[in-house]
């Protein structure tokens, strides 16, 4: 994978909150960035993913039911 490099602007009060969470976890601003950015990408393909299940529109199911569907219940 090549690496690339992105500038974004930050307001003050969040360039000091990010710059404040650096300090405190050993973790460069970028580092902190990335990962932030990867768990809004991860979280976002969730959503769509839960949204894509929404749509079929299946019936829905408690959670009793499926254990004894699994056989889970005694």
């Amino acid at each position: 994978m090549i690496a690339r490099s992105i500038t974004i602007e930050l307001g003050l009060e969040l360039n000091q909150e990010l710059d404040r969470a650096s300090g405190e976890t050993g973790h460069s601003m970028a580092e902190l960035a990335r990962e932030a950015i990867e768990e809004w990408l991860e979280d976002r393909e969730d959503a769509q993913e839960a949204l894509a299940i929404l749509a079929r529109n299946e019936p829905a199911r408690s959670s009793d039911e499926v254990r004894k569907r699994l056989g889970l219940e005694r």
